[in-house]
């Protein structure tokens, strides 16, 4: 357990943290920290019988998993 000066002392110093990013934060509120926007578009139709694997296909992609 933390003794009664460590315990104010800590206080004090997350009160002047408040008071000083309470000035801050209106000055910085005019810049806009953002990443651009990204547009998601659905991929091209693929067609159900290009999703198909047969048993040996599918045994050897999780054999030999190909990693770039």
């Amino acid at each position: 357990m933390l003794g009664e000066a460590v315990t104010q002392h800590r206080l004090h110093l997350l009160t002047q943290i408040v008071r000083l990013l309470l000035t801050m934060i209106p000055q910085q509120r005019g810049l806009i920290l953002r990443e651009q926007s990204v547009l998601y578009e659905a991929g091209a139709q693929i067609a159900e019988s290009d999703l198909t694997m047969n048993r040996g296909e599918l045994e050897n992609l999780l054999q030999n998993v190909p990693f770039p």
